[in-house]
């Protein structure tokens, strides 16, 4: 089901190496990540390409008939399709004129700019049986996770590994779906929280959250649907912020640090509120106070 190809060592600038390594798919939030490594002097240390098709009815059906790998790769050829569209590249622009030294989103990846250890790894849905024994074997204790996708049971357990996760949002307060515009409704602000996954939704031991000043994007959003500048604030805007806080978190524990052993505070999961996906009117209100007129 999966294919682990080593892909060499990468030409790395003298950046010192932590121990936190990234389950990298491609993807914007990848970019932000690693965009952060780099702004801080750092690298991690190893770089899992993961190239992930999701497990799901329809994908099961292409992948019997194509195989994994090309299947891997129509998704891909979708999904940059759907990034580099005209409107995609014009809202980009105004998100990140707020964002000094934003990464570029429209250019393939090349993950040796950032580790010296990259490998791939071809899975069918998280819950592949290769990706389970890669990390088992994996000396590595902690794991940046950048993928979309619930994380399993099957990979939350394995003895020995932590896995970080940014997310949308001030944990416990603001849990759950579409967080990003839910902080914004409820709390007047974006905010991020950076924390260890557990079996909950959003529940793990919190390393560090920060709030950011609302932002408006000189966009004239009547050009635009509100379909449309949801999928650019997904894109950028939230990436970018998950981005601000992990480089926050690298410059203050640097490369000493051991990333599976933070300072980290327990939620208790009676507290806060989990939200869900937000309705289309409401959202399109939201994305209102984001845009100029």
């Amino acid at each position: 089901m999966g294919a682990l190809v080593g892909r060499g060592v990468g030409q790395v600038s003298k950046q010192l190496q932590t121990n936190l390594a990234v389950m990298a798919s491609e993807g914007t939030a990848t970019i932000a990540y690693l965009d952060a490594f780099q702004k801080a002097g750092l690298q991690p240390a190893m770089i899992l390409d993961l190239r992930l098709v999701p497990r799901y009815r329809p994908t099961e059906l292409v992948v019997r008939l194509l195989g994994l790998r090309i299947t891997w790769f129509l998704i891909r050829i979708l999904r940059q399709f759907q990034l580099r569209r005209p409107y995609m590249r014009k809202l980009a622009r105004a998100i990140q004129a707020h964002f000094q030294g934003s990464p570029d989103f429209f250019t393939p990846i090349d993950y040796s700019r950032y580790s010296a250890n990259v490998l791939r790894l071809y899975a069918f849905g998280l819950d592949d049986p290769k990706l389970r024994e890669y990390l088992e074997r994996s000396p590595q204790p902690a794991w940046l996770y950048s993928t979309s996708g619930i994380m399993p049971e099957s990979l939350l357990s394995l003895p020995g590994k932590r896995f970080i996760h940014l997310h949308p949002g001030v944990v416990p307060f603001v849990r759950g779906g579409d967080c990003l515009l839910w902080s914004r409704a409820v709390r007047g602000k974006p905010g991020m929280s950076c924390f260890y996954m557990n079996a909950g939704i959003d529940t793990g031991d919190i390393i560090a959250t920060h709030e950011f000043e609302p932002l408006r994007f000189g966009v004239d959003k009547t050009k635009y649907t509100p379909d449309q500048l949801y999928e650019a604030v997904m894109a950028f805007y939230d990436v970018l912020l998950r981005g601000d806080l992990l480089h926050r978190l690298l410059v203050t524990h640097g490369s000493e640090a051991d990333y599976s052993r933070l300072p980290s505070q327990k939620q208790d999961p009676a507290e806060g509120r989990t939200f869900f996906t937000m309705h289309g009117a409401l959202r399109a209100q939201i994305l209102q106070d984001l845009f100029l007129a």
